[in-house]
């Protein structure tokens, strides 16, 4: 039996070679950008590979051949130059201390020095020591330098919407200030970060990068393909569809309802997430990996000081231009391009001839992990929370009182501001039921337009259909004389599945479900 090393967490280039691990063949996109240009901006979502590529890029411009033998760069390399290279790592710590980012900035800096033999400067003089280091290396060497960057932003992202964001700008754009100044000794020049929302700020004219991130010739730089899925982990979901007693036809619609769907150019090329995807083949388990490492509180954040109203979060309505991606700035009031970068939106269609796209979930685990974030960050609750599974089982067997019962059950524990925020308790009363059925409708069908208009929600399932409609501080007969005068249920009259018109009153009073009714 062949053992398959997946290299999950693994992001260095030679261990995985020399290791014997299974590598998704990303090299020919180095020799790409090694010989068709000079300075690159790569963005991408946490955890899709971007430190390996740039690992991939390091080992590379070192000369080091032997590490690609058998892999598609070898049919175009054949000079296999050594290059001084200086890669900056920013992931490996977090910023929310500025001393000790400023030390972590000295840390990198002394490495390099030391390598070179220079003599240690003003310590915070952080763009002048990095010219001293690339002037030296170029020097020293008789070649141009390479500089790789990974992660350029997260000293930012650790502290956006914070005192600290200006500051931790401004350190790295003096850190950062040379790789315009050295231009003339500089080889090639490559930064990947997870957004580019202080691009312009932080390298103020540094506007020769190219941005490669929705260039449709490097899409799949990082991330793995449908092609690469199965050309390359055939075996392996073969034998978790064995261990999970379903087809192998089903594992791949599985895997790809839960982790694929990530678009990143106008060819709309489906991407696989390759933590999640390498998680799921190594345990044989269908999970939330990606989401789990990380939860986007500066999102949420972000949402809440723009006043985004959370009920516009759909899926149909979420049209941008790229230009507002490509150029977007912490100050934009518009959220949905740092959604895209981070990960939780993506492409789901591109206008071309408006130069515009429309944005989406790209997938289960994304749309799940994200909306119970955001339920617990809007709702901080007691052991009485949202327990999907029971509500959907209530849902499933036509348990109407028991469903109610849970949902009364969940506003009596929910802490709110004041007793006379009667705003406040009115939008988070239709905020829960936004994020809740959303939730359901992994299960079921949530929300329906019907010709004389629409009903709050609408779930289906095998035998049952709930009509909702909801008021607040007014009477359940209301509800239901709508339901009635709408004709909300005559569009399931002939499914043969027992319908419930379910008339729903919330007390901004009580500031819980007051009163319901069924028909």
């Amino acid at each position: 039996m062949i053992l398959r090393k997946f290299p999950i967490g693994i992001q260095t280039f030679s261990e995985i070679i020399k290791e014997k691990y299974l590598y998704v063949d990303k090299s020919y996109y180095a020799w790409l950008l090694a010989n068709t240009g000079k300075h690159y901006f790569l963005s991408r979502p946490r955890r899709f590979g971007k430190s390996l590529f740039v690992s991939t890029l390091e080992s590379y411009f070192l000369g080091k051949k032997e590490l690609f033998e058998g892999l598609k760069i070898c049919e175009f390399e054949t000079e296999w130059k050594e290059y001084p290279v200086i890669n900056i790592n920013l992931a490996q710590t977090g910023y929310q201390n500025t001393s000790e980012f400023k030390n972590y900035l000295n840390d990198i800096l002394k490495e390099q020095e030391k390598k070179y033999l220079i003599q240690e400067t003003e310590k915070e003089d952080f763009g002048r020591r990095l010219t001293n280091v690339i002037k030296t290396a170029k020097s020293q060497t008789g070649m141009n330098v390479v500089v790789l960057i990974d992660e350029y932003d997260k000293p930012i992202l650790d502290v956006l919407e914070t005192e600290k964001e200006d500051l931790h700008r401004n350190i790295l754009k003096d850190f950062y200030s040379p790789l315009k100044g050295c231009d003339a000794d500089l080889k090639f020049v490559f930064l990947t970060g997870v957004t580019k929302f202080s691009k312009v700020s932080i390298f103020s004219d540094l506007n020769h990068l190219k941005d490669i991130s929705m260039d449709a010739t490097c899409e799949a730089i990082c991330g793995i393909t449908q092609e690469e899925l199965e050309n390359i982990f055939d075996a392996d979901i073969e034998k978790m569809a064995e261990e999970n007693g379903f087809t192998k036809e089903e594992c791949f619609a599985k895997l790809k309802y839960n982790y694929d769907g990530y678009h990143f150019s106008k060819k709309m090329t489906d991407i696989y997430n390759p933590f999640s995807l390498l998680n799921a083949l190594e345990s044989k388990n269908i999970g939330s990996y990606w989401f789990s490492t990380g939860t986007p509180t500066f999102l949420v954040k972000k949402l809440e000081k723009e006043n985004f109203d959370f009920r516009n979060f759909t899926e149909s309505d979420l049209t941008i231009t790229t230009a507002e991606i490509s150029n977007y700035r912490t100050d934009d009031p518009n959220v949905l391009p740092l959604f895209y970068q981070s990960g939780y939106l993506t492409i789901t269609e591109f206008y071309q001839e408006f130069n515009s796209v429309k944005l989406g979930y790209p997938n289960k685990e994304v749309r799940i992990g994200f909306l119970n974030h955001l339920l617990t960050h809007k709702f901080p609750r007691n052991s009485h929370g949202l327990d999907v599974r029971s509500f959907i089982l209530d849902i499933q067997a036509g348990k109407v009182e028991s469903l109610m019962n849970r949902f009364q059950s969940f506003f009596a524990a929910i802490p709110y501001a004041t007793s006379s925020d009667i705003k406040l308790v009115e939008y988070n009363f239709q905020i829960f039921f936004y994020i809740a059925f959303q939730l359901f409708g992994q299960y079921c069908r949530a929300e329906e337009h019907f010709f004389k208009g629409r009903t709050d929600c609408v779930l289906e399932c095998d035998k049952f259909v709930y009509l909702f409609e909801f008021k607040i501080d007014k009477t359940v007969k209301e509800a239901l004389e709508q339901i009635e005068e709408k004709q909300y249920a005559k569009a399931y009259e002939s499914s043969g599945k027992t319908i419930f018109k379910i008339g729903v009153n919330f007390s901004t009073e009580e500031k819980n479900i007051s009163d319901w009714e069924v028909l």
